[in-house]
């Protein structure tokens, strides 16, 4: 578990990005073995089968977003032209827009075990929730919507680190401009972010909220406005 947590918050592409994913793999054992109060040492094969999880763990994600997709926008299955154009305008609308959903998400792929839930057990790691785990889902929604992009539910694409490596460093880029570029700015991503992690807390049946983390800002205004940002900083 503390593996798949290292991936999502902190980098979910390591194998496209040079990161030492052994040595997270190996600090991960280790600290396994510290709390269980047991000494195994690690093999070659242990370490690769720890390794190859990286993209079951993105993978886990995706699958927690697709299944959402439709409900959340109002996507339908149909032969109706009307139906299929109305889908195409509605995903069209969404990409341009970056207007991502991502709280659901978040609380159902890491707060939904109760006192289990890896957002608690790893409390640290999510609190306040991390830019890394906002990219990642940002990057499976937009690979969601794109299967209606057509009209019809196209399934089956891969979700692999070629294709989706550079959206998912653009949300981060996208992210970082935002915390940087005023002041305002910066303070109004991270009380979303405490937001998002006390949320995940009370679904998880945790209800000692701050106070400062109960003001709720919109997620599409603030994934368009990270948008907004960078496109007005190429433009300079």
């Amino acid at each position: 578990a503390e593996f798949q947590v290292r991936v999502c918050t902190e980098y979910a592409f390591p194998e496209e990005q040079d990161v030492d994913v052994e040595t997270w793999a190996t600090a991960c054992w280790d600290n396994t073995c510290e709390h269980k109060a047991v000494k195994y040492e690690m093999s070659t094969a242990h370490t690769r089968l720890i390794v190859e999880r990286v993209s079951t763990i993105r993978g886990r994600v995706k699958d927690k977003v697709v299944e959402r997709v439709a409900s959340h926008y109002g996507f339908k299955t149909t032969n109706k032209d009307y139906v299929i154009q109305a889908n195409k305008d509605l995903a069209g609308k969404l990409l341009e827009d970056d207007g991502y959903i991502f709280e659901g998400v978040i609380n159902a792929q890491w707060f939904s075990k109760k006192k289990k839930s890896d957002g608690i057990v790893f409390g640290s790691a999510f609190n306040p929730i991390p830019d890394p785990v906002i990219a990642l889902v940002f990057t499976v929604v937009e690979y969601a919507i794109k299967q209606w992009a057509s009209g019809f539910l196209v399934s089956g694409s891969q979700f692999s680190e070629v294709d989706y490596h550079d959206m998912y460093k653009h949300h981060l880029g996208g992210l970082e401009q935002w915390r940087h570029f005023s002041t305002r700015t910066a303070q109004a991503l991270a009380r979303h972010q405490q937001c998002l992690y006390s949320f995940g807390r009370s679904r998880a049946g945790f209800h000692d909220v701050p106070e400062r983390a109960k003001t709720r800002f919109n997620n599409a205004k603030l994934a368009r406005a990270a948008v907004a940002i960078r496109d007005a900083s190429d433009e300079e």
